[in-house]
């Protein structure tokens, strides 16, 4: 059992970096398609409410720079977030058996 929960803990701290790794690398995604346009045609960077602009700044990240790391850094993140949330959900599951 104390295996199990240390395993979560670990896999749950894993996964909140993997959280703000995907946010910080959002925000300087954001930050790039910004450099490049005019001050009143400016993403905010708190508007990501709605998975529309989540892809519009997607988009247009691509559309301005196809070459950008940035992409795969989101996607790194995002899915260390993901296997470290399943794992701890995994490890948490097993406990109660």
């Amino acid at each position: 059992m104390n295996l199990r929960l240390a395993l979560a803990a670990v896999s749950f701290g894993i996964a909140m970096v993997g959280c703000l790794f995907a946010n910080l690398t959002y925000y300087s995604m954001v930050d790039e398609i910004n450099k490049q346009r005019p001050r009143d045609k400016q993403l905010e960077y708190f508007g990501f409410g709605t998975k529309l602009m989540f892809y519009d700044v997607l988009s247009q990240y691509r559309s301005l720079h196809p070459l950008g790391r940035l992409r795969m850094r989101l996607r790194v993140a995002i899915t260390t977030m993901f296997v470290g949330l399943a794992t701890t959900a995994g490890c948490i599951l097993l406990g109660f058996q």
